[in-house]
């Protein structure tokens, strides 16, 4: 369970990190692409490209922290964070190797404040959205074709 102090930490570092956000997202593909080779063709292929994929994943992570703050804004934003994560092309097989890579990620941009109580915060709200994800998939997200 996120506690106010894990959210509050969240939402700190987010603020920190997000001031180099094209750093952020180039640290998370090359470690994304470090653990697991073979995703460098998910990501390069067909409409996701590094561009979308950019803006998905700040995007993801904006909405993710802003939810943290209220019960009510995390219930309401839910079907739009599942639907980001999937169209980051994220599947059930990626989930721990996508969690890796934003933790390295973080904790290259954050360095010394990247502390055991940020990664254990950052840690909690992965998960809780990767389980949210996995557990409700709607499949008529994509239904125009536009993921595949």
């Amino acid at each position: 369970m996120l506690t106010p102090e894990d959210s509050k930490l969240v939402r700190q570092t987010f603020a920190s990190v997000s001031e180099e956000s094209d750093c952020l997202v180039r640290d998370f593909f090359c470690a994304l692409i470090d653990l697991d080779p073979s995703l460098a063709s998910v990501f390069t292929s067909q409409s996701a490209n590094y561009d979308t994929f950019k803006i998905r994943l700040l995007e993801f992570l904006r909405l993710s922290v802003d939810a943290v703050q209220d019960e009510t804004l995390f219930a309401c934003s839910l079907p739009l964070l599942t639907r980001l994560y999937l169209a980051l092309g994220v599947r059930g097989e990626h989930y721990v190797t996508f969690g890796s890579a934003l933790m390295c990620s973080l904790e290259k941009r954050l360095g010394s404040a990247f502390s055991g109580d940020v990664q254990a915060a950052w840690t909690t709200v992965y998960l809780l959205l990767a389980e949210i994800a996995r557990d409700e998939p709607d499949p008529h997200l994509f239904a125009d074709g536009s993921h595949n």
